[in-house]
């Protein structure tokens, strides 16, 4: 860390605050060790005081300041407290005090400035406690921790938890399908062009048949005119015949009549016998039928597409089954290719919450969100037991001078619990870094420079010398 100036606590003074009656202390430009036992105020003056004033005593919310019941923040000494801080810009040397008289109904905060005025929005943006201490910072969750340092993923978490619930789906769909047992590919078969067709062949034999039967009726009605005229022929013959007959007996009759009167001529004989003599009467028969023609076409086209028809359902089931083995594989296809824009889209969205992340410069690499929202360092969880107390100290104090490199103040809570090694290194580095270090250390007396003892809520032997102050 390079030193850089920045702003810096001089003095505290608290009144009637708690179990504070009237405490006045100053802090070291360096390290101030602020050492006493357990419930001796070490917090309360290092941390939650300074809270308390800058941002006021809350009863609904946290929102960056101390969360209770206002009143019990009052001591017995009047009905109000009164915490006061004063601070100093090492940029500038300026100085100005932020004070809050605390009532039960209210904080009135105010602010005073040797330089002349300062803003209400600029003060209460200067300090985050939650990254003042690394054991604040360490009680938020780890989305909270996120929030601090202005990483809110909550619409990346929002639009990657949807894809992955989308996923889930898509994979229930998939598991849905299963192993889709092949099936051979069948063409179907044109039904309709086949009932077409079939009406087709059924207009040709019907037209086939029609004129059969026409011919026939043909046949029929000149057989029955050739045999009326060939009876007719036969009756025309026999009566004349039969005629011939009739008049060659009359003639001859009439010559044995001429002959008994004395006619001795031959004339007539001749004539007589000179006459054709008529054949023998023709019995009636029957003509031969004429060869009729079968009037039922060969129907074996009907047949066949009958039998086409018929093989149709069978082939068409076939083919609604592979039709259906088809569409069944293109919507597997289909949900393989959702499943892979939906990963895609995962990537993507995982790719732009990091791109995100990765804009708020924190000052050191491997520091993202896990899918709900908490922040990690290295994959895991900034606090015990991931990591040291040690550890927690630096990284917080490298996210607090990312996030607010003005206020130069760090509260090292707990400080007994690191290891005398690492407390240094701590120390030298926060101290290299322009810092102004806060140490809470358990004990009763002073082993250190710059160190300030409490006991009940009051600094030790104030009678006694104290070292140069800022």
């Amino acid at each position: 860390m390079e030193a850089t100036k920045g702003i810096k606590i001089l003095k505290a003074r608290l009144r009637n605050f708690g179990k504070f009656t009237d405490f006045v202390c100053e802090f070291f430009d360096g390290v101030t060790y602020l050492v006493g036992l357990n419930g001796a105020g070490k917090s309360t003056v290092g941390c939650n005081a300074l809270m308390a004033c800058i941002n006021g005593i809350s009863e609904k919310s946290t929102g960056g300041t101390l969360l209770g019941e206002r009143f019990r923040f009052i001591g017995k000494a009047g009905k109000s407290a009164d915490i006061e801080y004063e601070f100093i810009d090492e940029s500038n040397g300026s100085k100005f005090t932020i004070k809050n008289h605390v009532t039960a109904a209210s904080n009135n905060i105010t602010f005073k400035s040797d330089v002349g005025e300062i803003g209400e929005d600029w003060i209460k943006g200067f300090l985050n406690i939650a990254l003042m201490s690394a054991k604040n910072f360490c009680a938020l969750s780890g989305r909270q921790q996120a929030i601090e340092l202005g990483i809110d993923t909550s619409s990346f978490e929002s639009e990657i938890k949807r894809f992955k619930e989308e996923a889930t789906q898509i994979n229930r769909e998939l598991k849905a399908f299963g192993e889709i047992a092949a099936v051979e590919k069948v063409e179907p078969v044109d039904v309709i062009a086949l009932n077409n067709r079939k009406e087709e062949i059924r207009q040709e034999l019907n037209a086939a048949y029609l004129k059969n039967k026409q011919h026939n009726k043909e046949l029929r009605e000149k057989y029955s005119v050739d045999q009326h005229d060939h009876a007719a022929e036969i009756m025309r013959f026999n009566e004349e015949q039969q005629r011939r007959f009739d008049l060659i007996d009359e003639a001859s009759g009439h010559l044995v009549e001429l002959k008994e009167l004395g006619y001795a001529g031959s004339e007539l004989q001749v004539w007589i016998d000179s006459l054709l003599k008529a054949e023998e009467k023709r019995e009636e028969t029957i003509l031969s039928e004429p060869a009729y023609i079968e009037e039922l076409p060969d129907y074996q086209a009907m047949k066949d597409i009958d039998a086409q028809l018929l093989g149709a359902m069978k082939t068409n089931q076939s083919a609604q089954e592979y039709a259906q083995y088809v569409k069944r594989c293109d919507a597997k296809a289909d949900k393989e290719k959702e499943k892979e824009a939906n990963k895609a889209a995962q990537e993507e969205a995982v790719t732009a919450r990091n791109a995100y992340i990765k804009s708020h410069d924190h000052g050191f690499a491997g520091l993202t969100t896990d899918e709900d929202g908490n922040l990690l360092y290295n994959e895991r969880p900034i606090r015990e037991p991931y990591f040291s107390k040690g550890q927690l100290e630096m990284i917080v104090a490298k996210l607090h001078i990312s996030r607010n490199p003005v206020f130069k103040v760090r509260f090292l809570d707990d400080f007994d619990l690191i290891d005398e090694p690492n407390q240094e290194k701590i120390l030298t580095d926060l101290l290299a870094a322009g810092f102004q270090p806060i140490v809470a250390l358990v004990g009763q007396k002073s082993e250190r420079e710059n160190t300030l003892v409490l006991r009940e809520c009051a600094i030790a032997g104030e009678e006694e010398e104290k070292p140069a102050l800022l």
